[in-house]
């Protein structure tokens, strides 16, 4: 068996490398989601939510940064369903425990009446119908005419029960 020494320059450059970056910490992975509070959902269903922030369910254990920039990316698949006029996701200590984190959604329920129109035609319609995440759309025109139904969220949700 061998046995590492080190020489007085290495302990030396040991030293100023933890007093310029800091000890390592000890548990940089220690971090477990609690609880996930969804706040402001007046229309759209928790279910749909928390699939949009899936991946605060699982059971892996998380860093503070790590956390941070998932509750980022979050707030933007959030944003970018168009509807919420806001939302806003932060992470928060849990009374269970230190190593214990709280997970906040908050969003504000937006205009879900979509209206548009061209040269000779029009189109009105709803995102989010029953807070699934369907939509309808009805286009009437001398030039498009027809219905633009999407039940895909409804059909996988049926399916997987």
């Amino acid at each position: 068996m061998k046995i590492i020494t080190l020489m007085k320059s290495e302990k030396l450059i040991l030293l100023v490398f933890i007093l310029i970056f800091g000890p390592l910490p000890k548990d940089a992975f220690s971090l477990k989601i609690n609880k996930i509070k969804i706040e402001g959902n007046s229309h759209t269903k928790e279910e749909i939510i928390l699939a949009i922030a899936s991946e605060f369910l699982s059971d892996k254990e998380f860093s503070e940064e790590e956390l941070n920039g998932i509750a980022r990316r979050v707030e933007e698949r959030l944003k970018n369903t168009t509807w919420f006029y806001s939302s806003r996701v932060y992470i928060v200590p849990s009374a269970r425990g230190e190593e214990y984190r709280n997970v906040v959604i908050e969003v504000n329920e937006g205009f879900l009446l979509r209206f548009s129109g061209g040269y000779a035609y029009g189109m009105a319609g709803m995102d989010n119908i029953w807070g699934n995440g369907e939509k309808i759309f009805l286009y009437l025109g001398y030039n498009r005419q027809g219905i633009d139904f999407e039940l895909d969220n409804l059909w996988r949700n049926f399916f997987a029960n």
